[in-house]
Order: C-alpha cells, then sequence, then structure tokens
C-alpha cells in the first residue's frame, strides 16, 4: 500500500495542504487536474524524489526517513518518464543495459519483449524516436524493473489517438494480468 499522510509541500507561492491518501495493493489510482496543481510534486513524493515539509510517505510499509528504504522503495517502483535516464546518443538497448544496473530487479528479456510489444528496434538511438516512440521506450524500461508499483506522470501527453489508446490498453493489461498498482497522472479527463 502507498500512504500519504498529513502532507504538507511549498513550492515557492504553491502550497500543497494536508494531502492524506491511501492506494491499496493492485489498485488504479488517478490523480487528475489542471497543469500546476501539484499532480506531479505528489509523485514526486511517492517515489523521494522530494520530501514533504510534513507528513510522512510510506510504501509497503517502508518510510524514505530510514537510509537502507530509499533503495528499496526505487526497486519496487516504475516512473514513466524516465527522460533523464535515457540518453539520446546510445540505442534502446545500451540505454537498458547502461541504466539497469541501478536497479537490482532489471531485467532485459522483460524489456527486449515490450521493445518488441512496442514495434521498436532495439539498435535504433532514443534520440531517433519520435515522442510517442520515446514514450514506449520509457515505459518498456519502467516495465523491465518488474515494478510492484507503476507510476505515469503525464504518459500519454503528446500522443496520436492510437498511440495513446495503446498506451492506456497496456496499462489496463498490465493491472490485470500482473496485479499492478498504477497510479495514472494526467490532466485528461479522457485518460
Amino acid at each position: 500500500m502507498i500512504s500519504l499522510s498529513g502532507v504538507n509541500k511549498r513550492l515557492g507561492s504553491f502550497r500543497l495542504k494536508d494531502i492524506s491518501i491511501e492506494i491499496p495493493d493492485r489498485y488504479i489510482c488517478a490523480l487528475v487536474g489542471q497543469n500546476s496543481s501539484g499532480k506531479t510534486t505528489l509523485i514526486k513524493m511517492i517515489l523521494g524524489l522530494c520530501r514533504p515539509d510534513e507528513g510522512t510517505v510510506v510504501i509497503d510499509g517502508l518510510n524514505y526517513q530510514e537510509a537502507e528504504s530509499e533503495k528499496r522503495i526505487r526497486d519496487i517502483t516504475g516512473i514513466v518518464p524516465v527522460n533523464e535516464l535515457m540518453n539520446t546518443e546510445l540505442s534502446l538497448l545500451e540505454n537498458g543495459r547502461c541504466y539497469g544496473r541501478f536497479y537490482s530487479r532489471y531485467d532485459e528479456s522483460i524489456y527486449m519483449e515490450y521493445l518488441e510489444r512496442f514495434g521498436l528496434d532495439r539498435k535504433i538511438k532514443f534520440g531517433k524516436l519520435s515522442n510517442g516512440q520515446k514514450i514506449k521506450a520509457q515505459f518498456a524500461f519502467a516495465l523491465s524493473t518488474d515494478p510492484k508499483y507503476l507510476i505515469l506522470d503525464e504518459p500519454t501527453a503528446g500522443l496520436d489517438p492510437k498511440g495513446r489508446d495503446d498506451i492506456l490498453d497496456q496499462i489496463a493489461y498490465l493491472h490485470t494480468q500482473r496485479d499492478m498498482t498504477v497510479i495514472l497522472v494526467s490532466h485528461s479527463m479522457e485518460d
């Protein structure tokens, strides 16, 4: 379970105030709101990329205040997009090998399976992909770590209708077939 309790966070003049959420395992949760409403900040707190000013964030009973918990939480969560991890000059295969070493649960065969499922050539450089292909490649990378929790921050932004439907269908498939907990961040009610 993911639990945020009494979370407060100030970012300049913007403030998230007294946020409490419980997301049970094997659940799909949509965080929907207008741009700049704090959706991505909540996700960053769940991932440990920023800390709340007040309150607690607990994932699977692990709290970020404990040093060893941060690595264990990273091992059970997958995030899309992962732009900061992908090198535009490396092929998709090289990107997977290079950055997969930071995840103890990285499985290259799962990565290759999803690249193939999305119709992506593992030899192509990440920088040569269209926006939709980049999202699919990042999605494949996130799944290669076999996450218990999959966090998607605007995964369909900039996609054409078919690309959007492909990603949303894949999310639904993962939820039902792999009992994965999914958090979908979007400003689109259609998603």
